[in-house]
């Protein structure tokens, strides 16, 4: 049986009306997940912005020996500026101001994931004969803590200082 121009469709006038509701119901099922995650920010409100390990309002102990001194320093991580694989606790141009005064206790913290994962802790330890003593704790394996790693310090000399530290989380 062949339909004419004027016939109406082969369904009845319910389900005419069915089928925009149904539509409906697809479409505000597909919003379940968002709805979900946004109830769940509403209720342990916003999650810390974090780059590797490093996560906002952390406090970092950092411990080493390099020259025969022994080393300790804590590492507030106050901000995160940059991207989730490559952040810093500064921006670049704050972290060459601060260190070219070179203020005792000027600190901040880096990683790098580009390459292989790299977490750095620099500070300015003191400064003598207007020098900045610069340390650096260079982990390239932030896999379990405490974190392994390399302290470099610079006093401004042409060869720096190299020793051992540790990274481990206070918070």
């Amino acid at each position: 049986m062949r339909r004419g121009a004027g016939d109406s469709p082969p369904y009845s006038a319910g389900m005419r009306t069915l089928l925009p509701l149904l539509g409906a119901a697809v479409l505000l099922g597909s919003c379940a997940p968002l709805l979900s995650t946004a109830a769940q920010l509403a209720q342990q409100g916003p999650s810390s912005p974090s780059a590797g390990p490093l996560e906002i309002g952390q406090t970092w102990a950092i411990t080493g020996l390099v020259n025969a001194e022994n080393v300790a320093f804590d590492a507030p991580v106050t901000q995160l500026v940059g991207e989730p694989r490559q952040a810093a606790t500064l921006a670049a141009r704050d972290e060459t101001a601060a260190f070219a005064a070179g203020r005792a206790g000027t600190n901040v913290v880096k990683y790098d994931a580009t390459g292989v994962p790299t977490l750095k802790f620099v500070w300015v330890g003191r400064t003598v004969e207007r020098r900045p003593y610069v340390y650096t704790c260079t982990i390239t394996d932030p896999l379990s803590q405490p974190y392994q790693g390399t302290l470099t310090l610079d006093r401004g000399e042409p060869t720096p200082l190299r020793g051992s530290c540790t990274a481990q989380l206070k918070r």
